[in-house]
């Protein structure tokens, strides 16, 4: 049985990329290969998976937790990296000593890409930010055997650090961190009360943070737009006090409060739970909806009509697939007059939940995922197979 060491060092108040760990490494487990999971804090979720505990990840602790995931022997380990992960801040050389003890120890690293930086030129902090992080991802890059990334400009980005191997970059997307419940009809339409819908009315929901690269200010133009129609707002990840800290986006909120439920931060099954209540799903970025998106894939998951945006950035996958209603990210006219349209078709929306959620089933459920995950795996043991093969033959 082969052995495969998935390493996440999130927080817990960073629960996706511990969750993303835990979902692939069931499935892995499913495929016949012995998973252990090396995290910060016990994972919720990880009964059946070895999960290794190291507390603190400070530079002092990397030759210890280096020393156990070689002492696993594993075939394959997959290390986690988006900056802030490792602290609030992501500015810290512990990715980079860990990922060159493992090589020097022999272990075969491949390193997965969700985020690289800090977005460059928003406020002049993050652009600080942003070049540290970007540094410290080209220190790593030489220590590891192979690069996973969550979208196909990300791989590009990748392959030209990358330049002396750039057919070790595969671009592999995210899923949803957060597994459909089954949800009666007549739970569905408890939800929906508790929300103040009306019976006849329209559940709009915005799931995720207030990163500035989501467009909320349109989410509030559509609700606005659809002036006295019973339409209700659902945003859940979004308590108000997020929403008090933006002063562009408070007196649009104020004016609209009483068509709002601001539902914050969910656990996973009672996320689930609203979501399934939710007659349309709006997520319009300011670079487009692309496959690393969790949000995107929750929506699709749970088969919900998807209003969003569309860039240079968004994959043909996406873009081409009839399931996701998209505009472009230049016109945010075009995004209210979408939800204005598809509010008013209820046999459209139909249709493009049941389309959104074959799209997610037949590319982006975790069994589909951990098949490429699969695939560099076997990949990987055939090339040191072939090495050895060779070394013997030049021997003989």
């Amino acid at each position: 049985m082969k052995t495969v060491v998935i390493i996440c060092s999130a927080h817990r108040h960073q629960p996706s990329p511990v969750s993303y760990s835990v979902l692939l490494g069931h499935e892995l487990r499913r495929a016949g290969y012995r998973v252990v999971l090396v995290t910060r804090l016990p994972a919720p979720g990880a009964e059946g998976l070895n999960n290794r505990c190291f507390p603190t990840w400070r530079v002092r602790d990397v030759p210890a937790i280096a020393r156990a995931v070689a002492a696993e022997q594993p075939d394959e380990v997959f290390l986690h990296y988006v900056p802030q992960i490792f602290n609030r801040y992501g500015v810290t050389p512990v990715p980079i000593l860990l990922a060159w003890w493992l090589r020097r120890l022999g272990v075969p690293l491949t390193l997965s890409v969700h985020e690289a930086y800090m977005p460059l030129g928003v406020k002049p902090s993050w652009t600080l930010l942003g070049v540290i992080h970007r540094a410290m991802l080209e220190s790593i890059l030489p220590a590891v055997q192979a690069v996973l990334t969550s979208t196909e400009v990300l791989g590009r980005s990748m392959r030209r650090w990358r330049w002396w191997a750039p057919d070790d970059v595969t671009p592999i997307p995210v899923g949803c961190n957060i597994v459909p419940a089954k949800v009666s009809a007549r739970e569905r339409a408890k939800i929906r009360r508790s929300l103040g819908v009306a019976k006849d009315g329209l559940l709009l929901t915005f799931f995720g943070s207030l990163h500035p690269s989501k467009l909320v200010s349109w989410v509030f133009d559509a609700l606005e737009a659809l002036g006295d129609q019973p339409v209700r707002l659902a945003m859940i990840g979004v308590t108000e006090a997020d929403l008090a800290r933006r002063a562009d986006l408070l007196p649009q909120f104020r004016s609209l409060s009483d068509r709002i439920s601001v539902l914050g931060f969910l656990e996973e099954d009672e996320a689930s739970r609203y979501l399934s209540a939710t007659d349309l799903f709006l997520l319009p970025l300011d670079d487009g909806l692309t496959v690393r998106r969790g949000s995107l894939m929750a929506g699709l998951a749970h088969g919900l009509p998807v209003a969003g945006t569309w860039s240079g950035d968004t994959e043909s996958v996406l873009l081409n697939s009839g399931a996701i209603s998209l505009t472009p990210v230049e016109d945010r006219q075009a995004f209210v007059d979408n939800v204005a349209r598809l509010a008013a078709d209820p046999a459209e929306r139909a249709r493009l939940g049941a389309a959104g959620r074959e799209l997610y089933q037949r590319r982006f459920d975790w069994r589909a995922i951990a098949q490429q995950f699969q695939g560099i795996i076997e990949r990987r043991n055939a090339g040191a197979v072939d090495r050895v093969e060779e070394r013997v033959v030049q021997h003989v």
